[in-house]
């Protein structure tokens, strides 16, 4: 019986379809602005094969919400903006799609009484990154 050891070192493995995803990506793991605009009319384009097309009228509709994804959205001056594509199927059968912008988000536990320390901690390191910080107060619901 022959026992395993782990090196601590990835290896693809061979025959990996996201080699060449893997090469497009720079060395902090991001793909360039080139590529994710490459991508984002992609998404737009495969999504119109399937019926789902953005709508651009201001009509109201009734629709069954059938997915959502996080998705990249492009804006007129080609920035691309984080938010959320809603796919719905109208009663008639027809398809659209509605993408919504939205901020990305993320939780961090503090110690007590160092609220302060943190959050000046994160605006000096990360100004450009950072729209806001707030307190949100949550329940451990084990302890109810």
């Amino acid at each position: 019986m022959t026992s395993l050891q782990n090196t601590g070192k990835f290896r693809p493995f061979k025959g990996n379809a996201r080699t060449d995803q893997n090469q497009e990506r720079n060395a902090s793991g991001e793909t360039s602005g080139g590529n994710r605009l490459n991508e984002v009319t992609e998404n737009i384009r495969i999504d119109g094969l399937y019926g789902f097309y953005n709508v651009t009228d201001i009509k109201e509709r009734t629709g069954f919400l059938i997915n959502m994804h996080a998705t990249e959205i492009m804006e007129d001056d080609k920035r691309l903006q984080s938010g959320v594509d809603y796919y719905f199927l109208e009663e008639d059968c027809s398809r659209f799609k509605i993408s919504y912008p939205y901020n990305p988000y993320f939780y961090i536990l503090c110690k007590k009484d160092t609220y302060e320390e943190v959050t000046t901690g994160l605006n000096k390191k990360y100004p450009d990154f950072i729209l806001k910080i707030e307190t949100v107060y949550k329940e451990d619901l084990d302890l109810v």
